[in-house]
């Protein structure tokens, strides 16, 4: 498909639309107004400045009304601060009162520098049991970064996803590759460091309470739906998952105290699974009869269950 389609559809569904370029000490700019392309001549600029520069106004008349909030805006550009390079700063100017005359409009600005992926896993979660671990791994067509954290609150995992700076939300390869990774690096070391265990740390209870931050660059990225909300670069898939665990393996051998905590932290996960299998099978006792209650011996019966001030008493273990 042709890369430029999607900025073709763009333009055809706005009803005004400008691109300005910044090349050092010049810029250039392009409107395109009710279907009518107009080339504005290159203009010189004391200001040094890179980048491009989009704005537009969407088309009622094919989409309709636009409800495009300023909590939309910015929980995109939020993400976005995840995966920019250091050097990038993102900047949101909204108007606060827009029904305001021009002359009296007031204006807000938020600015968003690079925070990486370690911050997109303390927003999923406020309770982890450790800072954010952080990993990459680089090949010559894509680079894996992944950040994560445990919280034992969760009983599933938690992941937040981009790919060549779209946000996944279905997820894709990148999410299984970084999940593989990281729970069969733990399972595996949980079984070398104790072979005989009593509670062994599966493949599951590493996955149980995660919280991940994971994204794809790839030079060639493939992408499914109609949005691009998944990644479809399964080719890489061997390669990725045993660059990716290598790396991790570096970095907590580097770590061993937090190794060592995080290892714990599992065969918790590990017990309270085996202890929950135990429970589950023990068989219900069935309801007895005042006879067969009787029967049994040591057994106090209550003469009348009916009467006034009867009460009963519940001894448990636990929360």
């Amino acid at each position: 498909m042709n890369e430029s389609v999607g900025l073709t559809i763009c333009a055809a569904l706005t009803d005004y639309m400008y691109i300005t370029t910044y090349r050092g000490n010049t810029q250039k700019t392009i409107e395109l107004f009710d279907g009518e392309l107009k080339e504005h001549p290159v203009v010189k600029s004391e200001k040094y400045r890179l980048g491009t520069e989009i704005g537009i106004i969407p088309s009622e008349k094919y989409l309709g009304p636009i409800d495009l909030t300023t909590d939309i805006i910015e929980d995109y550009i939020r993400n976005m601060s995840y995966i920019i390079e250091d050097d990038i700063k993102l900047t949101f100017i909204g108007e606060k009162n827009p029904e305001d005359k021009p002359k009296k409009r007031k204006y807000f600005t938020h600015e968003y520098s690079a925070q990486g992926l370690g911050a997109a896993v303390k927003y999923l979660s406020s309770s982890l049991e450790f800072p954010p671990i952080e990993a990459k791994y680089c090949a010559d067509d894509y680079d894996i970064s992944i950040a994560f954290s445990y919280d034992r609150t969760l009983d599933d995992t938690a992941i937040a996803s981009f790919g060549n700076y779209v946000i996944t939300t279905e997820g894709g390869c990148h999410e299984m590759i970084a999940t593989r990774a990281i729970c069969d690096f733990f399972s595996r070391e949980a079984k070398r460091q104790e072979p005989n265990a009593k509670y062994e740390v599966a493949f599951d209870d590493c996955k149980k309470g995660l919280v991940l931050a994971v994204n794809l660059e790839h030079i060639a990225p493939k992408f499914e739906g109609q949005h691009k909300t998944k990644v479809s670069n399964n080719e890489i898939i061997p390669e990725a998952k045993k660059g990716l665990y290598g790396v991790i393996y570096k970095v907590m051998n580097n770590n061993p105290q937090l190794m060592k905590k995080i290892i714990t932290y599992l065969r918790q996960i590990a017990r309270a699974r085996h202890e929950s299998k135990k429970i589950r099978g023990v068989a219900v006792k069935k309801t007895t009869t005042f006879l067969e209650d009787a029967e049994i011996d040591k057994y106090f019966t209550v003469s009348n269950r009916n009467s006034t001030g009867y009460k009963e008493l519940f001894l448990c273990e636990g929360d």
